[in-house]
């Protein structure tokens, strides 16, 4: 518990420093806006079947999460996933190659536009509920995605909330090791004495 504490105060912390330095994602003035048409490619995700493998190189997600491995991939590293079916408000980060399934798609920023982690912390503060296309499964589509506006800070001024953002997620880990080997020394002495 005390773990999880630790990550919404650090994810508190990160959101907080990317509107100190970026403003709210609905401000207008301060920096261009562009439509994510202009400035990322949305892949549709694809039926994994027949490229299923559970010793694969690529994991395949689908917008709840990891689902398997496979033999190909679709989407490069560095790829935000954003919910098309089922959980589309839980945008996550995959750092390395992977294939998306058809409930999800990939969201990748133009290099040198957009940082991954910026668009990231801004896909975190959006409301991707508004987007909603059903009344029973939420879903999104791919037309209204690209439609959306982002404010495009200069791409150094990312480069920094990036580092910020690895600093805090190393600090994230570090603390997770850190009350792991006390947990597990408290688990020993319990068992010894």
């Amino acid at each position: 518990k005390s773990y999880q504490k630790l990550i919404a105060a650090t994810d508190e912390l990160v959101k907080s420093q990317f509107i100190v330095m970026f403003g709210s994602i609905d401000s207008e003035g301060r920096f261009p806006r562009k439509q994510w048409n202009d400035v990322l490619r949305i892949i549709n995700g694809r039926d994994y079947k027949p490229i299923a493998d559970p010793s694969g190189p690529y994991p395949v997600y689908g917008s709840g999460g990891l689902m398997g491995r496979a033999t190909e991939y679709l989407c490069p590293e560095n790829t935000v996933v954003v919910g098309r079916k089922g959980t589309i408000d839980k945008p996550f980060v995959v750092t390395e190659k992977f294939w998306n399934v058809d409930t999800a798609f990939g969201v990748v920023p133009n290099q040198g536009v957009l940082h991954y982690l910026y668009l990231f912390w801004y896909c975190k503060q959006l409301d991707f509920k508004k987007l909603n296309k059903a009344s029973t499964l939420p879903s999104t589509t791919k037309d209204d995605l690209q439609k959306l506006w982002i404010n495009v800070p200069p791409f150094e001024q990312q480069e920094q909330f990036a580092a910020f953002v690895r600093q805090s997620d190393k600090s994230k880990f570090e603390q997770a090791l850190s009350e792991l080997a006390a947990t597990y020394k408290r688990i020993i002495a319990e068992n010894l004495g």
